[in-house]
């Protein structure tokens, strides 16, 4: 809807907004870095969500409004198990691409951010926005960041 009101997507308008308050705006991957993450993955994974999106659509609309009261109650770690309880198909083959999506577009990229971003952070006086599914678990953002001596607060 954001698109359709001609309204810049949430990373860059977050941008915007630092800029145009005098804010030094630096980012921990670039888009090609994701591109690349997205394209290592099997045409075949590629092949089967777009069929599922368009074979399934109000389970998208569904999954979308899901990930969004998950996320406004603080449970955002139930994401990725509540896809996988409410998917309209079920195989040991759809476990495997969920694992192989959160290990390459999740988890490694989690490492990258904690290290690129851990110099930005040693200087202090920082906000440091990523994607909510970054933030969760053993290998979320939050936690390789204490692992290296932060703190993380939610901002409420």
């Amino acid at each position: 809807s954001r698109k359709a009101q001609g309204l810049a997507f949430l990373d860059m308008q977050l941008a915007r907004d630092g800029l145009a308050a005098g804010k030094e705006v630096k980012g921990v991957e670039t888009l090609a870095e994701q591109m690349e993450v997205v394209a290592s993955l099997p045409m075949s994974f590629h092949v089967k969500s777009l069929v599922g999106t368009v074979q399934y659509p109000q389970y998208t609309a569904d999954m979308m409004e899901t990930t969004l009261q998950l996320y406004l109650r603080g449970q955002i770690g139930l994401v990725f198990p509540a896809g996988a309880y409410f998917a309209p198909e079920k195989s040991a083959d759809d476990f495997k691409d969920m694992e192989l999506f959160e290990e390459k577009l999740i988890t490694m990229r989690n490492r990258t951010m904690a290290e690129r971003g851990e110099p930005i952070l040693a200087r202090g006086n920082v906000f440091m926005a990523v994607g909510a599914l970054h933030l969760v678990g053993d290998e979320g953002l939050v936690e390789l960041l204490r692992r290296k001596g932060y703190t993380a607060t939610p901002v409420e």
